[in-house]
């Protein structure tokens, strides 16, 4: 072998070359070449053809261990792979702010794939088509308060949005990005890139770049790791950022239904106006009138004291009056507590009264004094009752028209009923669902009724609207506390 030109001393680490004879045999492995095994003999010891059989056996072993081998070593590095996707996915489940789930995804697929540094761009969920900005960056100082797009026209890894498939770049020419605040900051340019696409609900909501891998070039291995890991990416980033949204909605539902809630307590104080002010001016003509005798009889202590005594108790109706405005009006931020549902009762009983008796519209009442307790924001269930009342009234037929409120305990709730008839449209029998803007009832039942519902339902409670021969009931439950 000496001789031929394959032959190499130096590799073969042979001393003196000359006069060696080789056996040399194949590395086979299901039919397949794996290698080629070589045996040098001396001069001295040339081969025989018993050696010939052991070498076969030998390389059988020999192709069997190196494939063992490398099972091992690549369901070692399977092994280390899945780890380490659990743990990203563990990561990318913990948190839902979108920051923090843009930064951790960026640095786990880095992590993946032997990337030194790289971009994430997020674009917009929804059927708007907006540019893509980059929200997150890893090995990069990014000016601040910079915002920096995505130019699908001419940046190289826009070519994976486009195809919604990983695309791997092992030689770069040209700028790897146009962005004139980002362009200058890619020095030296870079070796290669990994471009990936989040794909959130068949929607291409972001790109994912990776570049500059440690030892070499990215590998076809790379691409399917990471797009195994896109998935998990994918998921995380459109559920951080749908949860952002939701948050941003849940908040604007609130400052919405604090401003229905204030206009709805406009809406009661304003149709309880006329009302109130007589009921203010009876009291205010008495202290008048009663200051004004004590003028004359002011030598008479006694007489005087009498006088002011009627002062005072006609000042504390209006003070006890405007008390319980106020609880409607500008009712106290308070925790829910423990309070008796006839008390409350009994308060908007009293303000819509007057207003009752002079569309002349009979009210009765049916409270037992054993109602058992609740938890409930008092000025909240004033306002609910106080509203349904008004709207019975603007419901009942004028003149003939009955209200009448009953309560009891059935099972594990109270429930309240409020009743009117006649009503002055009556519609055919039904059960309405609330819903705002609802056509269902053909009276003026519909002011409130959501606001009051919804107050009902965050105690635990329901409201139920009922029309049937010619009467409504409105019938509050609400959960009984021991």
């Amino acid at each position: 072998p000496s001789e031929a030109a394959f032959f190499d001393p130096e590799l073969d680490g042979l001393e003196a070359p000359s006069g060696y004879t080789l056996l040399a045999a194949p590395l086979h492995y299901h039919h397949t070449a794996i290698g080629v095994l070589y045996l040098y003999a001396p001069p001295s010891a040339p081969f025989q053809p018993p050696d010939i059989a052991l070498l076969e056996s030998i390389a059988r072993l020999t192709a069997s261990a190196v494939i063992q081998a490398r099972l091992r070593e690549q369901t070692l590095h399977y092994a280390q792979q899945h780890q380490t996707l659990y743990e990203m996915s563990q990561q990318l489940t913990a948190d839902l702010d979108v920051p923090v789930t843009l930064r951790r995804a960026l640095q786990w697929s880095a992590r993946l794939t032997g990337a030194e540094w790289g971009l994430l761009w997020l674009g917009q969920i929804g059927p708007a088509d907006r540019p893509f900005r980059l929200a997150a960056s890893m090995g990069l100082d990014l000016p601040p308060d910079r915002d920096i797009c995505l130019c699908p026209a001419e940046d190289i890894g826009a070519a994976a949005v486009k195809s919604r498939q990983v695309h791997i770049f092992n030689r770069l020419e040209g700028d790897v990005h146009h962005d004139p605040h980002l362009r200058p900051l890619l020095t030296p340019a870079p070796r290669n890139l990994l471009a990936a696409p989040i794909i959130y609900q068949e929607q291409t909501i972001g790109l994912l770049e990776l570049f500059d891998k440690s030892g070499g070039p990215f590998t076809p291995e790379d691409r399917s790791i990471l797009t195994l890991a896109l998935k998990m990416v994918s998921l995380a980033v459109g559920n951080a950022y749908l949860y952002t949204q939701t948050v941003q909605l849940l908040r604007e539902r609130e400052r919405l239904h604090t401003y229905l809630a204030q206009s709805e307590r406009l809406a009661t104080i304003g149709r309880l106006t006329a009302v109130l002010s007589h009921e203010i001016n009876n009291p205010m003509q008495a202290i008048q009138g009663a200051l004004l005798l004590a003028q004359e009889e002011i030598h008479r202590p006694d007489e005087v004291q009498t006088y002011l005594n009627v002062g005072l108790e006609e000042a504390q109706r209006v003070i006890d009056l405007l008390e319980r405005l106020r609880l409607i009006y500008r009712p106290e931020i308070g925790r829910p507590e423990r309070l008796d549902i006839g008390q409350i009762l009994q308060t908007a009983l009293q303000l819509a009264r007057k207003e009752l008796k002079q569309k002349k519209i009979t009210l009765t009442a049916d409270l037992p004094p054993n109602l058992p307790p609740t938890i409930a924001v008092p000025g909240q269930l004033q306002l609910v009752f106080l509203s349904l009342l008004l709207n019975l009234e603007a419901a009942a037929d004028p003149d003939r028209g009955q209200i009448h409120i009953h309560g009891q305990t059935v099972g594990q709730e109270i429930v309240v009923t409020l009743t009117a008839e006649p009503v002055a449209a009556a519609g055919s029998p039904a059960v309405f669902t609330l819903e705002p803007a609802s056509p269902a009832l053909e009276t003026n039942l519909s002011l409130g009724l959501v606001f009051s519902r919804d107050i009902i339902v965050s105690h635990g409670g329901r409201l139920e609207i009922e029309q049937t021969n010619g009467q409504v009931t409105c019938t509050v439950r609400l959960p009984v506390v021991r």
